[in-house]
């Protein structure tokens, strides 16, 4: 799965999705200070999933139809710590293969999937 983690995810998660063999790319790191629209380029140019915690993107992707990416899935969930989060997000990931082509949110009740 390729993989950019927004600057709000936990870097743990990025370390976490490289041992289970997926290519990930984080904003923190790779590219620092994108503003949503760049991040949403970015994804969309490299077929990347865009993991977040912003509900801005769903106002880019629902309101301003800037739909051209894999996929998007929206974490509005807590964790008690960055190493809980990290593997509690990982397993999240790699317990689906239908991401691309939607919209996806994360909460504890369950996952909400919106097709893009």
């Amino acid at each position: 799965m390729k993989i950019l983690l927004d600057e709000n995810v936990v870097l743990g998660v990025a370390d976490r999705m490289r041992q289970l063999g997926h290519d990930v790319k984080h904003v923190l790191t790779d590219c620092p200070g994108s503003l949503d629209k760049q991040i949403l380029d970015i994804a969309a140019k490299e077929g990347r999933l865009l993991v977040t915690f912003d509900k801005g993107f769903g106002r880019l992707v629902f309101l301003e139809g800037i739909k051209q990416v894999e996929g998007i899935i929206l974490f509005r969930v807590l964790s008690s710590g960055l190493s809980e989060s990290a593997e509690y997000i990982a397993n999240i990931l790699t317990s689906r293969d239908d991401w691309k082509g939607h919209f996806s949110t994360v909460r504890t009740k369950g996952i909400r999937q919106v097709p893009l």
